[in-house]
């Protein structure tokens, strides 16, 4: 009997103690834990008859317990206490309150993700003047919103909207205030690069936005400060190139301005207005955009704008400068219902219109598009021989180039497709 105790000891600690260290060496991507739980049926135990059954219940009944008590330091230690964990720099992180989330105290990897978010992640705050020590604290009801660190000495993203008055703060999850150095606002996607004295930052890194798809998890991370550092919401995508309309004005488009959104779909709390989303590899899909009339924050603006905001004012190192074309349009991929003599039957691309009412001009007056002889009416099928749809709309494409440039654009009109050359202006 002890023989074959200690045999089926064996052959239980030969199954199982391979796994606990193939899950403790595996790495497969520490975002990703977040979004699968792998589920683990317990193994048959075979064998056991007769008279033996009780005994080998009792057996197994010692065993589980020995190895419940092994699997739950090993695995699930911080996960079902639902603490928080202490970083490197000493400064705690909430776990993420998800149902698919498993902490691995082993883990490195998840814990270098998370020292990385910190790192990133910056809290806005309205600034007090007052002297009065009580007075002088700051509460949840003066946060502003979330920054993001863009590069490593101190530059940051956030929505213009927050800073554009200057009366704010930044406070690092150290909890150090810092007086903003320097303001730059983008005109197109209405968000804004803050300078701030703070170096060693850990630099976002964006998304390709073909990579994003409708239904994609992500995460959210905002700023909580109270030496917590930030927390963490899981959602999805429900639209990539979501735009509000409640008219049909609202179809019409500007190259000179950002009217395309991510759309999340399940809407978060206010605080994570201006809070960057998150993919699998923990690169930036998108900077949240504020809260809508229920008080949720849904929208967010697309990585593609982020990244290229960044990318022109490093170039400048001054400003950041947007390309100009100056047409105003329809989406033929978007707009249902619009006549025959519009579209020309083209079910995509970008048709040249105004608004005489609110005397909105197809083409601005001056602009490169009307010095290229674009006239209102004209379809504009592709840039450069990239062709304009739902997805990669004229204004997207636009912003691919720097002003200077020369594109070729595809203009369909009458039945006639031609090549007409524009000469980008500066917004």
């Amino acid at each position: 009997m002890v023989l074959r105790l200690h045999t089926l000891f064996l052959n239980l600690y030969n199954i199982i103690m391979p796994k606990l260290q193939n899950t403790q060496n595996n790495s497969k991507g520490v975002i990703e834990e977040i979004y699968k739980q792998p589920f683990v049926k317990p193994a048959e135990v075979k064998g056991i008859t007769g008279g033996k059954v009780l005994i080998g219940a009792l057996v197994l009944s010692t065993l589980a317990g020995f190895l419940a008590g092994l699997i739950e330091d090993a695995w699930f230690n911080d996960y079902f206490n639902n603490t928080s964990i202490q970083p490197n720099n000493n400064v705690k992180v909430a776990v993420p309150d998800l149902n698919s989330f498993i902490k691995k105290e082993e883990d490195q990897d998840y814990r270098q993700v998370l020292n990385q978010l910190q790192n990133q992640l910056l809290g806005i705050y309205r600034k007090k003047t007052e002297a009065d020590v009580f007075s002088s604290l700051y509460l949840e009801k003066d946060f502003l919103g979330n920054a993001l660190a863009v590069t490593s000495d101190g530059w940051l993203l956030t929505q213009a909207s927050l800073v554009k008055d200057g009366n704010f703060v930044i406070i690092d999850a150290r909890q150090k205030v810092l007086e903003p150095l320097k303001t730059v606002v983008d005109p197109l996607a209405n968000v804004a690069l803050v300078k701030v004295g703070l170096e060693g930052l850990s630099p976002a890194r964006f998304a390709d936005f073909n990579t994003l798809e409708a239904g994609q998890a992500i995460l959210a991370a905002r700023y909580i400060g109270a030496a917590k550092g930030f927390s963490l919401a899981r959602t999805s995508l429900e639209n990539v190139v979501y735009q509000e309309k409640t008219s049909g004005k609202d179809f019409l488009l500007s190259t000179e301005k950002a009217e395309h959104y991510l759309k999340l779909s399940r809407g978060l709390a206010s605080g994570f207005k201006s809070a960057p989303i998150f993919n699998a590899r923990a690169e930036v899909v998108g900077l949240l955009d504020g809260a809508d009339k229920s008080g949720e924050v849904s929208l967010g603006i697309m990585s593609v704008y982020l990244n290229s905001a960044i990318d022109n004012f490093l170039a400048s190192s001054n400003q950041i400068i947007r390309p100009l074309l100056g047409v105003r349009y329809l989406d033929l991929s978007s707009a249902l219902g619009l006549a025959e003599q519009v579209s020309e039957g083209q079910k995509q691309g970008a048709v040249l219109f105004g608004d005489a009412e609110n005397k909105i001009n197809a083409v601005a007056p001056g602009s490169p598009a009307e010095k290229a002889g674009l006239k209102a009416g004209d379809i504009i099928l592709k840039i450069n021989q990239e062709i304009i749809n739902e997805r990669n709309t004229l204004t997207k494409l636009i912003q691919d180039y720097s002003p200077g440039q020369e594109i070729t654009l595809t203009v369909f009109k009458k039945g006639e497709t031609s090549e007409v050359k524009a000469v980008l202006g500066e917004l």
